[in-house]
Parts: structure tokens; C-alpha cells; sequence
């Protein structure tokens, strides 16, 4: 199968999904989007590490990889405590979703404008879950590149929110989605645990999302094993990120096709140490959509999957 095939399946896999996760963060959404005043002013700067950067996808004996971190899709550049880009309000604007935030991205000569408003926090949620994107990448056939599974870094993340300090609704909505829940699908094969939390301390909310476990499917033999998790860090009075930090390795076999997925990402705003994972926290976090609906979709996911391989199978 041809390379733009798969790019568009993946293209109408990840658009259906953004639009039932938008429908259902709508409501929670609403109440955030008109603004009169954002905390940040055009003209200010903040500077950003990444640390660690490392994302790994292999099919058999076929891996791809992407260890350098690109900007508009050059300048690769090494991870590092030297691996720094800026990001510089330019503009700051209102439209039908509610105040926008329009910042610069720079990193080392290499500049590109990214925006971003309250409704970008769709992707605080769905970045816990990139791995399972890669997922289809694996099982929908073809041939697969680094550019395949590589994002640029101006869209890697929302880097700054339009918020008016530590009280905007935003906070209260992305504590709805990583609302404390834990479940677990536990049968004679599988063991497969969801947890979200969430915090608001020292000025900072932090989001945590875990899945670790088995998952078995005993009518075809597929079987996942499951250890991922995400923390996600801002600072609620400036609405700015603080820090973000993903560790996935998820392997086993799909439609006869052995698979491994890893993912290692770290990027902090400059002076400040994001914490690593010291035990199993996190889940699907968005509202009324916790973790037991989030391994339903898992599940759901995997059947739909298994049925693309089938369907465009040569």
C-alpha cells in the first residue's frame, strides 16, 4: 500500500477521534472561550529545553525513529540541557473560538508562527495517547518514515494558553478531565489499568495520565503489553507550559505483525524540573469521558484497526 494511503487513513482515524473528544469537551469549553484580558502581553518571551527526545516504531524487524526535533520541518536538533527554542507573543485576538493566542517559535535562526486557544487543550488529552496513533501506522500496512511518526516542534504542544490568571475556567476544565479515577479490565488474560489525577499546587496545575498492562484478544492472539504514562505541567497564572514528560513502550503482536512502540519526550521551560513518574498515576482525561470509557475506545480502537488490516489488505 501506498505511503499517502496510509497518511490518509491515519488523516480520518485522528479527525474522527478529535471530534468526539471535541463534542465532548465542548460544554466544559464554552464557558472559557470569551475573554476580555489574557495574562501574557505581546512582546513577551519564554524560553524552552527539551531535554530528551526519542520516538521509536517498529514492525517486525523494521524500525523507524526520530531522535532529533525538527522546526517547520527543518533544523534538526539534538535533545539536550543545550536544546532550547522561544516562543514570543506576537499577537493576541478574538474569533469565534473565543480569545487566540498567535506566538513565534524560534530556534536557533529557524522562526515559525504557531497559534493556540482554549480549545487547544483538546491535545493536552489526546498527547497522552500518540503512541496508539502509531498503532495504525503499524497494522494499516505499507511502509511507514521517520516523518510518519516526527511532529515539529511548534506543533508538538500548546505552549501558552490565553487565560486570565490562576481562577479561569480553563483550570477547572482540565481538572474535570484528569479527575481522579482508576480501572482496571481484568480477566483470564488480560490485566489492563487506566488512572488520571490531577493537582493544583505552587501555582501550577498538573495533569497525569498511566496505562499499564496486558490486553489480549483471544479470538485473533493479539496482545498488547502497556507501560505508558504522561505528565503535563502549567503555570495557571500566566496560563504558559512548565513542563511535559511522556515515557511509552508498548509491544506485542497485531495481525501476526510484532510491534514495539517507544516514546521518550521531556521539554520543561527553562529553570524549572518537571518530576518523574515515581508510580502508576494516570487515564483518559476529558470530561464524562474517564477511564473506563477510555478503555472502551481503547478496545473499540484495536476492533477497528484489526478491521482496516483485513479490509485493505492486498
Amino acid at each position: 500500500m501506498q505511503k499517502n494511503s496510509i497518511s490518509k487513513k491515519i488523516f480520518v482515524t485522528v479527525t474522527l477521534l478529535m471530534l468526539l473528544l471535541g463534542a465532548s469537551m465542548m460544554v466544559g469549553l464554552n464557558a472559557a472561550v470569551v475573554q476580555n484580558e489574557v495574562a501574557v502581553e505581546v512582546g513577551d518571551a519564554f524560553t524552552f529545553v527539551v531535554s530528551r527526545y526519542s520516538l521509536s516504531l517498529t514492525q517486525n524487524a523494521e524500525t523507524v525513529s526520530a531522535d532529533q526535533f525538527t522546526i517547520n520541518g527543518s533544523n534538526p536538533t539534538n535533545p539536550g540541557p543545550d536544546a532550547k527554542f522561544t516562543i514570543t507573543i506576537k499577537e493576541i485576538s478574538g474569533g469565534f473560538f473565543g480569545t487566540t493566542l498567535t506566538y513565534e517559535v524560534q530556534v536557533g535562526s529557524s522562526k515559525v508562527n504557531a497559534t493556540s486557544s482554549i480549545f487547544s487543550a483538546l491535545f493536552i488529552m489526546l498527547y497522552g495517547y500518540v503512541p496508539f496513533f502509531y498503532l495504525t501506522l503499524v497494522t494499516s500496512g505499507g511502509k511507514f518514515t521517520t516523518s510518519d511518526i516526527n511532529t515539529d516542534i511548534e506543533d508538538f504542544l500548546p505552549y501558552a494558553f490565553p487565560v486570565n490568571g490562576s481562577q479561569d475556567q480553563l483550570w477547572d476544565t482540565l481538572a474535570q478531565s484528569f479527575e481522579n479515577q482508576s480501572t482496571t479490565k481484568k480477566d483470564d488474560d488480560s490485566n489492563l489499568k487506566f488512572e488520571t489525577k490531577s493537582s493544583r499546587n505552587d501555582g501550577n496545575f498538573e495533569g497525569y495520565i498511566n496505562m499499564e498492562g496486558i490486553a489480549k484478544n483471544q479470538t485473533t492472539d493479539d496482545s498488547l503489553t502497556f507501560n505508558s504514562k504522561m505528565r503535563i505541567v502549567y503555570e495557571m497564572s500566566t496560563g504558559v507550559l512548565q513542563g511535559f514528560k511522556t515515557e511509552s513502550n508498548i509491544e506485542g503482536v497485531i495481525n501476526g505483525s510484532e510491534m514495539k512502540i517507544i516514546t521518550d519526550v521531556e521539554i520543561e521551560r527553562e529553570g524549572y524540573e518537571i518530576e518523574g513518574f515515581g508510580g502508576g498515576l494516570l487515564g483518559l482525561g476529558i470530561p464524562g469521558f474517564g477511564p473506563t470509557m477510555a478503555l472502551l475506545a481503547l478496545l473499540v480502537g484495536i476492533g477497528v484497526v484489526s478491521f482496516q488490516k483485513k479490509k485493505y489488505k492486498k
